[in-house]
């Protein structure tokens, strides 16, 4: 299929909309009202600016109280469009629809399940897909509800937002059925009506087929869509006179991608190729984020698979800067095409092409921006980050405020022959410079920013050695750094998951044999560690021993990725012990965190703040030895606090952990890999928290301890995700202002955890931090248990002084 994409503007749901307001009205002389000239020509500023002004001057009937949330929706002023149709709700709640009863049944359009759709397909577009299912729904529901209208544009709607809605919330089944009534509506009426409502049925099909990889589907659909809706646009612009020829670019471009796509995906690369690159002669094509970047990734990979080393670098690169040019609102734009596409793959095409060509610098610096691109991912719901010991949040906030905003306004399509994409370009990076200068560490959670390499080798001390991992599968790369050096490793793994996964499980479950105190190693506990040193052997020969003559330290910084975020590493085992044996360990989000890990603050309130077996409600829960371990851990200093049962509460936490030196949480905490902002740890509720001290909530609190220390059950992990609740975790105790963290990796012993953190503190008066927990694991290894269980799950983050 051949296409020439027009130069257009609008959308469908004005086209509907209008001719409902032609025949409503009975007259043709509603076209000629300012408000819907400007809408008619996609001049959605103007048309803003006319019905807001009357809105103040007399007020708006609800048609154009609608019509002006519209102007904000398809501006993407999301903040605003969610207010004026809010507004709008409670209009038609408690006065009825914009038009009668009588009316509805002969006109086509439903004004209240359109505002619902829309609602729907603006939280899709932001990535907030529960919340998207149900706005979509109660738009469904309201359109099944009324009589059928004269052309169904409505309902192709409800039915395609609702569908969608479904799909990006795991309801295949749904989603399918919904699309199955979808695809049988009868798209009635009078002339190019019945071409926009078909246009757009067969637009919302497509997306739903792609969405689930039914790629045959999806382009007959596609192509059904694109006739449908370029006849549209080309007929309204001569009934509304416009000379503009500026109808649709938001469909066509979507129809017209998802064809390409799909002609991608089933193998017809010479078409595909041939379609993105019309695409890409389209400079509009800029203002959609998410197709942008997807074509240049696709041609990327086409050039790669013909033999184009070097153009395929070029259009990743091109890719990896149109994701980092903004914050989230390209992170989805799913109402669109249908998907989101996975931006860390791209970030792994340029890293394995790069490694491959020997460009080690290179693929290390896009490690760091792959790692940064993932956490600013995880925090896009956060518009506030008031943690730390920050003496002005309200200005970095209102930067934020700014950047974001420029991140939706250079999405948004202006009228005119080409759109002036670069001043917009520029308004973003203002802002993100703005930030990077006055909060860096801040500017690392919103934004991401090439690091530069030889500022963070520099920051390692000379007899430290840096191991940086990254991919998963059979394609795991390692990075060996030193303050002179970087060198990479392609290692050789069959399926490191199930690996990791596997060692895990042998460790967390030990024999019935291994448990209980052994103050001497017996010959059956020798027999069960053998057995599990042979897991953790492979895994050495895997993951360190490939590196092993470039590791001339005995100080390792260890930065993990995916799965290995889950990896005791402390608990491989060499030929003559476990790696613990060997080397002091520490381990770091990224390399990049190094910039902003804090100097141990000399001057406290007191020593040390601890909150041991919370009062949870339910003695299922109860620790007495995590109690009895923070009795006797604050004994042993001087200054020391404890909170215990009910008195150790959420809100005593947030009001005190900024005044001690040593924070001390003993107690369960909860890991929740699907929404990681929701981990946290449980303290005990009162009036003012509910308990639950969640990550979200890490990053607004200050808490500049020299170190934080997580001696909880599942601290760490229930279900192992991609590792970036692990990050999430970590981080947002660094940026409270922690230097260090320690934290477990399963549920850990009570007895054993107890002597452990006794011993560790005891350390940390003669010692640093990472040879202090060092020293606390060997003696209970060698003195109480030595299956990895009692002594490996802990481990170091952070700042090591």
């Amino acid at each position: 299929m051949k296409i020439k994409l027009r130069k257009s503007r609008s959308a469908l749901g004005f086209v509907l909309l209008s001719c409902c307001c032609l025949f409503i009205s009975g007259c043709f002389t509603v076209y000629h009202a300012p408000w819907v000239s400007a809408l008619s020509e996609a001049r959605y500023e103007d048309a803003e600016k006319i019905l807001k002004d009357e809105q103040q001057s007399v007020g708006l009937a609800k048609l154009k109280h609608f019509s002006l949330c519209e102007t904000y929706n398809f501006q993407k002023k999301y903040t605003e469009f969610f207010q004026c149709s809010d507004q709008l709700i409670e209009i038609f709640q408690y006065d009825g629809p914009l038009v009668p009863d009588y009316m509805v049944r002969n006109y086509s359009w439903d004004q209240e399940a359109a505002i619902y759709s829309w609602r729907a397909e603006a939280l899709m577009d932001l990535g907030r897909f529960p919340e998207a299912l149900v706005e979509a729904e109660k738009g469904y529901v309201i359109s099944k509800s009324r009589s059928v209208d004269i052309t169904s544009g409505g309902q192709v709607l409800a039915a395609g937002a609702y569908t969608m809605s479904l799909a990006f919330n795991g309801n295949k089944e749904k989603a399918f059925q919904v699309g199955e009534e979808l695809e049988k509506i009868e798209c009635r009426g009078f002339g190019q009506l019945v071409t926009a409502a078909e246009g757009q049925k067969h637009l919302y099909l497509a997306k739903l087929n792609m969405h689930y990889g039914n790629y045959a589907q999806s382009l007959k659909h596609a192509e059904t869509a694109y006739r449908s809706i370029h006849n549209i646009g080309m007929a309204m612009t001569k009934l509304l006179m416009s000379g503009s020829n500026d109808w649709n670019l938001w469909e066509e471009i979507p129809s017209y991608y998802i064809s390409a796509k799909t002609l991608y995906e089933t193998g017809n690369i010479s078409s595909a190729k041939s379609q993105y690159d019309d695409l890409l002669k389209i400079k509009q094509i800029q203002a959609s984020g998410a197709i942008y970047w997807n074509i240049l990734f696709d041609r990327g990979k086409i050039e790669l698979a013909g033999g184009n080393t070097s153009a395929a670098i070029d259009f990743f690169t091109r890719a990896i800067e149109v994701i980092e040019s903004q914050r989230s609102t390209i992170g989805s734009e799913a109402s669109k095409i249908g998907f989101v596409g996975d931006k860390q793959q791209v970030y792994h095409a340029l890293i394995k092409t790069m490694f491959e060509s020997g460009r080690y610098a290179e693929a290390f610096s896009y490690t760091e921006r792959a790692k940064a691109r993932a956490l600013v991912d995880m925090l896009a719901s956060k518009k506030e980050f008031k943690g730390g010991n920050r003496e002005d949040t309200a200005t970095t906030m209102a930067m934020l405020q700014k950047m974001d905003a420029a991140e939706i306004t250079s999405l948004v399509l202006k009228p005119g022959s080409t759109p002036e994409q670069e001043p917009k370009t520029r308004s973003i990076s203002l802002q993100k410079k703005e930030i990077q200068e006055a909060d860096p560490e801040l500017a690392s959670l919103v934004t991401v920013n090439p690091p530069e390499i030889t500022e963070l080798q520099q920051m390692l001390s000379p007899d430290e050695t840096l191991i940086e991992y990254y991919g998963e599968g059979e394609e795991l790369y390692a990075f060996v750094v030193t303050r002179n050096t970087i060198k990479g490793f392609s290692l050789k793994s069959k399926d490191i998951r199930s690996q990791v996964i596997s060692f895990r499980q042998r460790i967390v479950n030990p024999p019935d044999t291994a448990r209980g105190i052994v103050v001497k190693v017996k010959e059956n506990s020798n027999r069960i560690v053998e057995q599990l040193d042979h897991d953790s052997n492979s895994l050495y020969r895997e993951l360190i021993a490939p590196l092993a003559e470039e590791i001339k330290t005995e100080n390792l910084t260890i930065v993990p990725h995916g799965i290995l975020h889950y990896l005791p590493f402390n608990a491989l085992a060499t030929q003559n012990g476990y790696l613990i044996d060997k080397y002091n360990i520490r381990l770091l989000p990224s390399a990049s965190v190094m910039k902003f890990l804090r100097n141990p603050q000399k001057e406290r309130q007191g020593s040390l703040l601890a909150f041991g077996n919370p009062d949870l409600n339910n003695k299922d829960y109860d620790l007495p030895g995590a109690e009895e371990e923070s009795k006797i851990i604050t004994e042993m200093v001087t200054d020391a606090k404890l909170y215990t049962r009910g008195l150790a509460t959420e809100s005593k936490a947030k009001e005190l952990t900024g005044q001690y030196r040593y924070i001390h949480f003993a107690l369960h905490g909860t890991f929740d890999a699907e929404r990681p902002l929701t981990s946290g740890l449980l303290l005990s509720p009162d009036s003012r928290n509910d308990g639950i001290l969640t990550v979200a909530e890490l990053y607004d609190l200050n808490m500049p301890a020299d170190l934080v220390t997580l001696s909880a059950c599942e601290t760490a992990l229930g279900k192992i995700s991609n590792g970036d609740d692990v990050v999430g975790f970590t981080r947002g105790f660094l940026y409270a202002g922690a230097s260090s963290i320690v934290s477990s990796l399963w549920q850990v012993d009570d007895r054993a955890t107890s002597m452990l953190m006794q011993d560790f503190y005891g350390n940390l008066q003669k010692t640093d931090k990472r040879n202090a927990l060092r020293q606390a694991q060997l003696h209970i290894k060698d003195t109480y248990n030595s299956h990895p269980f009692y002594w490996a799950a802990f481990q170091l983050t952070g700042a090591v002084q």
